[in-house]
């Protein structure tokens, strides 16, 4: 028995499960005599992660009507702007939102919020980006999910279909009900600094709404979006989401009508994809961008390695003389997969490769090397 929703996502058909919504009352009805509270039961579970069951010793009848359609289908709908760059077309940034609503279940619930504004917002991204006479060096893909309500089923199809190597996707972004409040949020945004940079900034230079991201948190509970699919499949996912909600929101309800939405809003958010999935599209392999506000640089860099008298990724360089004192502060972001990647400081004679060298790196298992 589900408590509380009219309608729930991901109700998957499971042959012999019964299945039901009942509300807080019924619910309410179902704790009393037994010494224990409803909403304190509740919120313990949610508080300690873990089971507070206990026997109700109560028998409840419930009736309802229902239909299974075991041939029902859906589908994804999938669109593809090639890269530009012959290497880095290899490379795919995708955009993902699922297109279908809960339905008909006995009224029609017609899915504004949930979620033709994430459909809608990446239709304008979409359509920004192929018009755009900068075009993208690498791929963007986008899908419209089927199936979502229902179990999630577009999402898994794509995952396990390998439509594009995984190696070689540079991140997922899912939009899920993007289209009511007054700021944009990233989560899971903190954990992909790299990434998160490209849309932090085009927020502050062009957009100027309150944004604001976090960290990933692993997800105990069923999942509940398509992002997750991909999240739990290995995939580096950012949903986007609004903040600051204006109107009701009306989860799984008739009244998710186009009166519950908030236009402005979701111009803003395919600004924010247009803008940000294009500087990450374009970014270079190698790159080293300096922040004057942080007085930082945030280097990207590839190559074989800093070894003896070899520097791979000597991007940032300044010629001194005379006596001096050089310091720098360094760190990874990111987690990071390759124990050997290293950054630090090189002192050398001159550019020439048989230069007398000097070399201070860490290395991405902490090995500190001189």
């Amino acid at each position: 028995m589900y408590v509380s929703k009219i309608a729930n996502p991901n109700t998957s058909f499971l042959k012999g499960f019964v299945y039901a919504h009942v509300g807080d009352s019924v619910a309410i009805d179902f704790f009393a005599g037994t010494g224990h509270q409803y909403v304190e039961t509740r919120n313990n579970i949610a508080k300690l992660v873990q089971p507070n069951s206990f026997a109700l010793n109560k028998k409840v009848q419930i009736s309802a009507s229902t239909s299974y359609f075991p041939d029902s289908r859906s589908c994804n709908v999938v669109g593809i702007i090639e890269g530009s760059d012959p290497k880095l077309k290899e490379e795919a940034i995708i955009l993902g939102a699922h297109l279908d609503a809960v339905g008909s279940p006995g009224t029609l619930f017609p899915g504004a919020l949930d979620n033709a504004s994430g459909s809608v917002d990446i239709l304008a991204a979409a359509r920004a980006l192929a018009a755009s006479p900068v075009k993208p060096a690498r791929t963007i893909i986008f899908i419209f999910f089927g199936g979502e309500e229902c179990g999630l089923y577009g999402s898994k199809t794509f995952v396990e279909s390998h439509l594009w190597p995984k190696e070689k996707v540079v991140c997922m972004i899912n939009l899920d009900m993007v289209g009511n409040g007054t700021g944009l949020s990233m989560a899971n945004g903190k954990t992909f600094p790299t990434i998160l940079t490209h849309f932090s900034d085009v927020n502050e230079k062009y957009i100027h709404r309150n944004f604001t991201a976090t960290e990933a948190r692993v997800n105990y509970g069923r999942p509940r979006t398509d992002g997750a699919i991909f999240e739990k499949a290995g995939y580096k996912v950012i949903h986007l989401y609004t903040s600051g909600t204006v109107k009701t929101v009306y989860y799984h309800h008739p009244l998710d009508t186009t009166d519950a939405l908030t236009p402005e809003i979701m111009e803003d958010a395919a600004k924010l994809l247009y803008l940000g999935v294009l500087g990450l599209a374009n970014e270079k392999s190698d790159s080293a961008n300096y922040s004057e506000p942080a007085q930082t640089y945030r280097i990207s860099a590839s190559g074989s390695n800093i070894w003896f008298g070899s520097d791979s990724f000597s991007l940032l360089s300044k010629r001194m003389s005379g006596d001096f004192i050089l310091q720098t502060r360094v760190r990874f972001i990111g987690q990071g997969h390759e124990l050997h990647r290293k950054t630090g400081l090189m002192i050398r004679s001159s550019a020439a490769s048989n230069s007398p060298v000097v070399a201070c790196t860490i290395h991405g298992d902490g090995l500190t090397s001189l």
